[in-house]
C-alpha cells in the first residue's frame, strides 16, 4: 500500500522473490485504490533452502512495462535470523514444564495402528499396547503444530539516482513461516478481498434530556455524528453529519432522520460518534452531553461474513446510545449531583446518576454496496417529527407557551408569586369593606 508513483490507473505491478541463487515471479496484480496506491497480490512463494547458507530473502515490486520492467519497492528479510529466533523459542519452551504439560501429548509412549472400521479409516487405540504386538506405531510425546508467523508489515524502498541513497516508496503486508523439510506445512491465510458496504443510520428521538443550555430550561438540540472508518491499506475516512435543529426541547427531541455513510470491508477501525449539541444564534453551538463512541466493528464483520458464505444480509438493529456525561453546567433550579470530581465519577459508575442520563434511539443497517441499491433509504427526514414547536400551538395553548419560555421553574415562581399578588389584594379589598361596613354602623348607631 501506499506506493509512491503516479499514475495508478496504468499500473502492471508483480512480485519477484529471490532466496539465494533460487526465484520466483508472481503474476500481475490488481490495483485496488489508484489514488492511494494499494495493490492486492494475495499471492504465496515457497522455496527450499539450507541455513548455514544463503538466507537473504529479497522481495522486489516491480512494474510491468512494454520493453522493461520497473522496479517499483524493494526489501530485504534475512530468513536464518528468523529461524534461530525461533529455534531460541523452542529451546525455551522446551524447558518450561508448564508450557510442556499443557502442549504435550500423549503424556506416555501409546502403540496405535490405522485400521478401516465401519467403513471409516481413523486411529483406534488397544486398551493394553505393551502386550499386543500389533500395534506396532508407537505414538511418542510431542507438541502441536507451531502456531503460524503473524502478519507483518516491512517498508519498500527504492535507490535515488540523484542523492544515492533510499526513499521510502511504501508498505509490504506480508506472512513468513520457516518450517524443517517435511514437516506439516499449515493452511493457507484465508484471503478477504475488500468490498465496499454502506452503513445505514436511523436517529429517531432523544428522550430524558436533563442538561440545559439556554435560558428557560431548555435546548436547541440537533445530533452530531462523526462517521470514522480505517481500511487494512491503513486509508482513513471521516464523515460528518448533523440533524436538523429540535427548536424549544426539553426532555425530549425527535428527528426522524436518516443518513448513509459507505466503508470498505474487512475494516480495521469502524466508528460513529454521537455528540448532543445545542444551536445558538450568537457565539459557538453548546456541547449538552459528551460525545459517546458507537462501534461498528461487529456490525461490518458479521455484514462481510454474511457476502463471502451467501448468506441473507442483515437486517436493521435498534438500539439505544446513553449519554453519561456532561460538561459542568449552573444550576437552574435542577437537582444535579454535587461533590468533588471524584464522588462524581463513583456515582456514574455505580449508576447513581441515572436519572441524568440522555437516551438516543438509533437504527443500524450495514448492507453490500450492490444489495443496497436496491432497498431504497430516503436521506433526510423520512417522517414529521414529534412534539415540534409551531405558532399555530404556541397561540392555541398560551400558558404551555409562556411555561416553554421562561422554564417550569420560573414559571411556577411567577404563579406562585401572582397567586400571592391576588391573595393578597384580596384580603385588602376585603378588610377595606369590613372596614366601612364597621364604620357606616358605628355612624347610624350613633
Amino acid at each position: 500500500s501506499n506506493l509512491g508513483v503516479a499514475g495508478g490507473f496504468s499500473l502492471k505491478p508483480y512480485l519477484s522473490v529471490q532466496l539465494g541463487m533460487e526465484g520466483e515471479q508472481g503474476s500481475i496484480a490488481e490495483v485496488s485504490d489508484a489514488s492511494s496506491g494499494t495493490v492486492d497480490f494475495y499471492q504465496r512463494f515457497n522455496f527450499q533452502a539450507t541455513f548455514p547458507g544463503p538466507a537473504m530473502l529479497t522481495l522486489e515490486v516491480k512494474h510491468k512495462g512494454l520493453v522493461n520492467d520497473t522496479v517499483i519497492g524493494t526489501c530485504s528479510i534475512d530468513i536464518e535470523d528468523r529461524m534461530l529466533v525461533s529455534k531460541r523459542r523452542s529451546f525455551r519452551e522446551a524447558g518450561n514444564k508448564s508450557f510442556l504439560v499443557r502442549n504435550v501429548a500423549p503424556r506416555r509412549v501409546t502403540k496405535v495402528r490405522k485400521e478401516v472400521e465401519n467403513e471409516e479409516e481413523g486411529w483406534i487405540e488397544p486398551s493394553t499396547p505393551e502386550e499386543d504386538e500389533k500395534f506396532g506405531v508407537p505414538l511418542k510425546p510431542h507438541s502441536g503444530v507451531t502456531p503460524p508467523s503473524p502478519l507483518e508489515i516491512v517498508e519498500l524502498f527504492r535507490d535515488d539516482e540523484e542523492t544515492a541513497g533510499e526513499d521510502r516508496v511504501g508498505n509490504l503486508r506480508l506472512w513468513i513461516d520457516v518450517y524443517p523439510l517435511g514437516a506439516h506445512l499449515p493452511e493457507e491465510p484465508e484471503i478477504f478481498q475488500p468490498a465496499e458496504f454502506e452503513v445505514r443510520i436511523t436517529i429517531y428521538d432523544v428522550k430524558n434530556i436533563k442538561i440545559f443550555r439556554d435560558f428557560g430550561e431548555r435546548n436547541d438540540v440537533y445530533v452530531k455524528s462523526t462517521f470514522r472508518s480505517t481500511n487494512y491499506a491503513d486509508a482513513h475516512t471521516v464523515r460528518n453529519h448533523e440533524t436538523d435543529v429540535h427548536k424549544y426541547a426539553r426532555h425530549e427531541a425527535s428527528f426522524n432522520c436518516n443518513v448513509a455513510f459507505t466503508c470498505h470491508a474487512p475494516a480495521a477501525e469502524c466508528t460513529l460518534e454521537f455528540t448532543l449539541m445545542d444551536a445558538d444564534k450568537f457565539g459557538d453551538n453548546d456541547v449538552i452531553y459528551y460525545p459517546k463512541t458507537y462501534s461498528l466493528d461487529q456490525f461490518v464483520w458479521l455484514a462481510y461474513r454474511a457476502q463471502r458464505e451467501g448468506a441473507p444480509h442483515l437486517g436493521p438493529l435498534t438500539d439505544t446510545v446513553i449519554f453519561d456525561r456532561w460538561p459542568p453546567v449552573e444550576k437552574q433550579g435542577l437537582n444535579l449531583p454535587r461533590g468533588c470530581c471524584s464522588c462524581k465519577r463513583l456515582k456514574r459508575r455505580l449508576g447513581k446518576n441515572k436519572s441524568m442520563f440522555a437516551r438516543l434511539k438509533i437504527g443500524v443497517q450495514v448492507l453490500p454496496k450492490t444489495v443496497a441499491e436496491s432497498i431504497p433509504f430516503p436521506r433526510g427526514q423520512f417522517q414529521e417529527p414529534r412534539n415540534r414547536f409551531s405558532y399555530i400551538n404556541a397561540i392555541e395553548n398560551p400558558n404551555a407557551t409562556a411555561k416553554m419560555l421562561i422554564g417550569p421553574t420560573r414559571w411556577l415562581k411567577i404563579r406562585g408569586l401572582a397567586a400571592f399578588v391576588i391573595m393578597s389584594v384580596f384580603l385588602l379589598i376585603a378588610s377595606a369593606i369590613l372596614y366601612y361596613i364597621m364604620e357606616i354602623k358605628h355612624l347610624s348607631l350613633g
